[in-house]
């Protein structure tokens, strides 16, 4: 029984979370904490942008009238006013929510047509590192490369990705298999919460792994 929450990858602790917050107590607490974040009242916006604390002189009208037409447009398309408490509880459980932006290549002057959810187990960011020459190359040895990053973009694989390699042969596909998606085509927010080396995202409830 892994008591420590160990895992290999992001995709395992995602599946972990999902499970956890299938246990009732779990589940219960879960739902207090959403129905306090998410507040529906007859008449009111669920959700709105304030902009009045955006320096001393503030934005010009004309900027912030735009940006508000903008931020209920996305609202309207997530249509956030059904759907707020599945995409808050997503975010909270997964520790991560992704949306692919799909506009009309023919006229991207029109904006953002479709907003969809993407499983945040079948897609995962590449950063493709150009290695920097060193004058000792012993000094280099066991340590990751650090470099200019030469190419960065998403892959997206709908069977999604597995770490362990006893899975090879198994419909096992390397971790860059799968379609490559420009960066400006994926919107990615995460918890904010990281693990104690800083390198991977973790949920809220991360802590209740140690029940």
């Amino acid at each position: 029984i892994d008591l420590q929450g160990i895992t290999k990858s992001d995709t395992e602790l995602i599946s972990k979370y999902r499970q956890l917050a299938l246990h009732p107590e779990v589940d219960w607490a879960l739902q207090q904490i959403v129905n306090e974040a998410i507040i529906t009242e007859e008449g009111e916006d669920i959700l709105e942008i304030d902009l009045d604390e955006l320096g001393d002189e503030g934005l010009p009208e004309a900027v912030c009238k735009a940006i508000k037409e903008e931020f209920s447009e996305v609202g309207r398309l997530l249509d956030f006013e059904n759907h707020a408490h599945d995409i808050f509880t997503r975010f909270y459980v997964d520790s991560r929510i992704n949306y692919h932006v799909i506009i009309d290549e023919k006229n991207p002057q029109d904006g953002i047509k479709e907003l969809r959810y993407i499983d945040p187990r079948k897609i995962r960011k590449v950063r493709e590192i150009k290695a920097q020459a060193t004058q000792n190359p012993q000094m280099t040895a066991g340590i990751e490369a650090q470099g200019e990053v030469k190419q960065e973009y998403y892959i997206f694989n709908p069977q999604g990705f597995v770490s362990n390699q006893h899975m090879i042969g198994y419909n096992y596909q390397p971790p860059t298999a799968g379609i490559k998606i420009h960066p400006d085509s994926v919107v990615q927010v995460t918890s904010g919460l990281t693990d104690p080396t800083g390198t991977a995202s973790v949920s809220y409830l991360h802590k209740a792994i140690k029940a």
